[in-house]
Formats: structure tokens, sequence, C-alpha cells
């Protein structure tokens, strides 16, 4: 893992060894157990390929509850918030396939409030605008379990501050798939039964 860090090459030619890995159950067992860190911290990197790759390989190793918490104890959570916020066309898959990790990872009841703190919230709601009616069901998914959360009104609040009511509101009213208005009606009703959230609402 030394090697794939010192060498800008050997980085790119280790992140796709590793997004080619993480295709197969064995090699994502493989990085479950060692290599989710140097994944992370390729999240970072100042190449977009790189960052893509890596990127590619968290969207793998969330697909089961099991990859899901792993990814959240190594901290992915923020920098996949990062990507979310790129603003060059060019990084629109990556910002895309980011968001969609994030959607995955609320499945995590234990990491929600880690992940509220990580900033997971305004591209969330954000993505509740999408014209993609899967990427707003996600979406709409991720922020209805976030503000799901027992004794923790963070959420609701960071909802709020995120002008997530208006995006709620419309999709309560006009979203294609009916799972997407029902996400958005609970949404609402969690954020009118908090005492910190309640005057937004009404």
């Amino acid at each position: 893992r030394r090697v794939l860090f010192r060498s800008p090459k050997m980085t790119s030619a280790g992140a796709a060894a590793l997004e080619q890995l993480v295709m197969c159950s064995s090699g994502r067992l493989v990085i479950k157990s060692s290599g989710v860190a140097a994944c992370v911290r390729l999240l970072s990197h100042d190449d977009a390929a790189v960052q893509l790759h890596a990127v590619n390989i968290f969207a793998a190793l969330v697909s089961d509850s099991a990859g899901q918490a792993v990814v959240c104890a190594a901290g992915a959570a923020e920098p996949l918030v990062a990507i979310s916020k790129l603003k060059k066309a060019a990084a629109a898959p990556m910002r895309r396939a980011s968001i969609g990790i994030l959607c995955r990872l609320t499945s995590q009841s234990a990491e929600l409030s880690a992940l509220v703190t990580a900033g997971v919230v305004p591209p969330l709601v954000r993505e509740l605008s999408n014209e993609d009616a899967v990427a707003q069901d996600a979406a709409a998914g991720a922020v209805l379990r976030l503000t799901t959360m027992k004794g923790e009104t963070v959420a609701q609040q960071a909802v709020v501050r995120a002008r997530g009511l208006a995006p709620l509101v419309s999709l309560m009213r006009d979203a294609p798939a009916r799972c997407t208005r029902e996400h958005a009606l609970h949404t609402l009703r969690n954020l009118a039964c908090c005492a910190e959230t309640i005057d937004a609402v009404v």
C-alpha cells in the first residue's frame, strides 16, 4: 500500500487495479479487511481519474450492509460529500455516484448522527430536485431515514437549513413514484413533529 501513494503513475495503476478487484466477492472481502483506509485517501487525490476509481470502489463496497458499516467506520462520508460539491461538468459521474453512495450509507442507523456531522444533508437535499426519478427516490429515502433518528434532531434542523422544505413539498405533491411521495410526506411529518423545526413547517 505504500507504493500506491508514492508515484502518481503507480497510484493511478493501483487505484484501477483495486477497482477491478472489488468487482469480485473475494476481492471485496480483501479490501474491506485491509484496504478501505487507503481507498478513503484516494477520494481526496489530485487526479480526477484516481478519484473516480475510488468512487467506483466505494459504490461496490456499499452494496451490502457489512460494506456500508466498514465504509462509515473508515470516515469515507466527508470526502464523498466534498466530491458531491464538485462543479465541473466532467465531474458529473463522480457527483452522481458519490451521492448514491451517501444514500446507501444512511441505511446504517447507528451512523446517522455521524453522517449528518460529515455534511451529507445538503447534497441529499439538492438531489431531491434531480430530474431523474430514481435519484429523487433514493435521496428522499435517505433524508427520511436521517430524520427518523430517535432522540436526535440534528438531521431535521440540517434539512431545514439546507432549504429542504420546498423540494419535499414538491415531491409530496408531484413525484411520479408513489414511494417517493410517501418518503417526502413522512419526512415532512418528522419535521412537523420536531420542536426545533415545527415553526419552519407551519
